[in-house]
Protein backbone atom coordinates (compact mmCIF):
# COMPACT_ATOMS: atom_id res chain seq x y z
CA UNK A 1 0.00 0.00 0.00
CA UNK A 2 1.12 3.19 -1.09
CA UNK A 3 0.03 6.80 0.25
CA UNK A 4 1.16 10.36 0.10
CA UNK A 5 0.35 13.27 1.43
CA UNK A 6 1.06 16.77 -0.61
CA UNK A 7 0.29 20.11 0.11
CA UNK A 8 -2.91 20.02 -2.23
CA UNK A 9 -2.97 16.15 -2.86
CA UNK A 10 -3.37 13.18 -1.27
CA UNK A 11 -2.61 10.01 -3.61
CA UNK A 12 -3.29 5.86 -2.48
CA UNK A 13 -2.49 3.08 -4.57
CA UNK A 14 -2.78 -0.18 -2.71
CA UNK A 15 -4.61 -4.40 -3.37
CA UNK A 16 -7.72 -5.43 -3.32
CA UNK A 17 -8.84 -8.76 -2.57
CA UNK A 18 -12.47 -10.10 -3.15
CA UNK A 19 -14.34 -13.65 -2.72
CA UNK A 20 -17.31 -13.56 -4.95
CA UNK A 21 -19.91 -15.68 -6.26
CA UNK A 22 -19.87 -16.96 -9.60
CA UNK A 23 -21.84 -19.39 -11.44
CA UNK A 24 -22.51 -21.88 -7.88
CA UNK A 25 -19.46 -21.13 -6.26
CA UNK A 26 -16.92 -18.38 -4.73
CA UNK A 27 -13.98 -17.51 -7.07
CA UNK A 28 -11.47 -15.54 -5.76
CA UNK A 29 -10.39 -11.94 -7.26
CA UNK A 30 -6.80 -9.95 -6.59
CA UNK A 31 -6.84 -6.55 -8.05
CA UNK A 32 -5.52 -2.83 -7.40
CA UNK A 33 -7.31 0.18 -6.11
CA UNK A 34 -5.77 3.69 -6.80
CA UNK A 35 -7.23 7.30 -5.78
CA UNK A 36 -6.46 10.72 -5.64
CA UNK A 37 -8.01 13.28 -3.53
CA UNK A 38 -7.14 17.35 -4.80
CA UNK A 39 -7.73 19.95 -1.64
CA UNK A 40 -9.71 22.88 -2.42
CA UNK A 41 -9.94 23.65 1.14
CA UNK A 42 -8.24 21.97 4.33
CA UNK A 43 -11.93 20.14 5.00
CA UNK A 44 -13.10 20.12 1.28
CA UNK A 45 -11.69 18.11 -2.10
CA UNK A 46 -12.93 16.55 -4.72
CA UNK A 47 -11.38 12.58 -5.43
CA UNK A 48 -11.01 10.33 -8.18
CA UNK A 49 -11.14 6.31 -7.51
CA UNK A 50 -10.21 3.56 -9.72
CA UNK A 51 -10.32 -0.07 -8.99
CA UNK A 52 -10.17 -3.44 -10.77
CA UNK A 53 -10.46 -7.39 -10.02
CA UNK A 54 -9.25 -9.45 -11.97
CA UNK A 55 -8.76 -13.48 -12.07
CA UNK A 56 -13.04 -14.55 -11.44
CA UNK A 57 -13.39 -17.98 -12.22
CA UNK A 58 -15.59 -20.86 -12.25
CA UNK A 59 -16.49 -24.52 -13.79
CA UNK A 60 -20.06 -26.22 -13.73
CA UNK A 61 -20.91 -29.24 -15.20
CA UNK A 62 -24.14 -28.93 -16.80
CA UNK A 63 -26.21 -32.13 -17.42
CA UNK A 64 -28.27 -32.23 -20.68
CA UNK A 65 -30.51 -35.36 -21.39
CA UNK A 66 -28.38 -35.69 -24.77
CA UNK A 67 -24.87 -34.67 -23.52
CA UNK A 68 -22.96 -33.48 -20.64
CA UNK A 69 -21.73 -29.79 -20.85
CA UNK A 70 -19.01 -27.94 -19.14
CA UNK A 71 -19.55 -24.11 -18.37
CA UNK A 72 -16.30 -22.09 -17.79
CA UNK A 73 -16.65 -18.24 -16.97
CA UNK A 74 -13.53 -15.97 -16.72
CA UNK A 75 -14.52 -12.03 -15.59
CA UNK A 76 -12.76 -8.52 -14.94
CA UNK A 77 -14.39 -6.02 -12.84
CA UNK A 78 -13.32 -2.27 -13.34
CA UNK A 79 -14.58 0.92 -11.37
CA UNK A 80 -14.32 4.93 -12.30
CA UNK A 81 -15.69 6.74 -9.41
CA UNK A 82 -15.79 10.57 -8.52
CA UNK A 83 -17.16 13.00 -5.89
CA UNK A 84 -16.64 15.18 -2.63
CA UNK A 85 -14.36 14.46 -0.08
CA UNK A 86 -14.91 16.01 3.53
CA UNK A 87 -12.23 15.62 5.78
CA UNK A 88 -11.43 16.07 9.82
CA UNK A 89 -7.80 16.96 9.94
CA UNK A 90 -6.60 16.71 13.72
CA UNK A 91 -3.33 15.37 14.39
CA UNK A 92 -1.77 12.50 12.72
CA UNK A 93 -5.59 11.02 12.26
CA UNK A 94 -7.41 12.29 9.56
CA UNK A 95 -10.92 10.73 9.44
CA UNK A 96 -13.07 11.00 6.19
CA UNK A 97 -16.13 10.60 4.12
CA UNK A 98 -17.05 10.71 0.68
CA UNK A 99 -19.79 10.11 -1.75
CA UNK A 100 -18.64 8.90 -4.84
CA UNK A 101 -20.51 8.01 -8.75
CA UNK A 102 -18.98 6.92 -11.80
CA UNK A 103 -19.21 3.31 -13.18
CA UNK A 104 -18.48 -0.54 -13.20
CA UNK A 105 -17.63 -2.41 -16.34
CA UNK A 106 -17.79 -6.08 -16.06
CA UNK A 107 -15.90 -8.14 -19.03
CA UNK A 108 -17.00 -11.96 -18.64
CA UNK A 109 -15.98 -14.47 -20.65
CA UNK A 110 -18.23 -17.77 -20.70
CA UNK A 111 -16.92 -20.82 -22.96
CA UNK A 112 -18.85 -23.70 -23.14
CA UNK A 113 -17.19 -27.55 -23.71
CA UNK A 114 -19.05 -30.86 -24.80
CA UNK A 115 -17.95 -33.09 -22.24
CA UNK A 116 -19.13 -36.22 -24.34
CA UNK A 117 -18.94 -37.64 -27.28
CA UNK A 118 -22.66 -38.32 -28.35
CA UNK A 119 -23.97 -34.68 -29.34
CA UNK A 120 -21.76 -34.03 -32.48
CA UNK A 121 -23.97 -30.73 -32.71
CA UNK A 122 -23.31 -28.91 -29.49
CA UNK A 123 -19.52 -28.21 -30.75
CA UNK A 124 -18.90 -25.31 -27.47
CA UNK A 125 -17.03 -21.98 -27.72
CA UNK A 126 -15.95 -18.66 -25.88
CA UNK A 127 -17.81 -15.88 -26.40
CA UNK A 128 -16.81 -12.59 -24.46
CA UNK A 129 -19.38 -10.29 -23.24
CA UNK A 130 -19.03 -6.91 -21.72
CA UNK A 131 -21.50 -4.82 -19.99
CA UNK A 132 -21.44 -1.23 -18.41
CA UNK A 133 -23.66 0.28 -15.82
CA UNK A 134 -23.66 3.08 -13.06
CA UNK A 135 -21.62 3.04 -10.07
CA UNK A 136 -22.02 4.34 -6.39
CA UNK A 137 -20.11 4.55 -2.93
CA UNK A 138 -22.31 6.07 -0.80
CA UNK A 139 -21.28 7.17 2.52
CA UNK A 140 -18.02 5.83 1.78
CA UNK A 141 -15.48 6.30 5.37
CA UNK A 142 -12.09 6.14 6.42
CA UNK A 143 -9.05 7.28 8.46
CA UNK A 144 -5.38 8.22 6.81
CA UNK A 145 -2.71 7.93 9.57
CA UNK A 146 -0.08 9.79 9.11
Amino acid sequence: MLWARLSQAEIFAGYSYANLPVLNSRSNANGQNASATVNIYRWFGLTSDFGGLFGVKATELVNLSITTVTEQLAENLHTFMFGPQVSCRKGRLTPFAHFLVGEARVGETPTLVNSSNRAAFLLGGSFPVRATSAGMAAYGLGVDVL
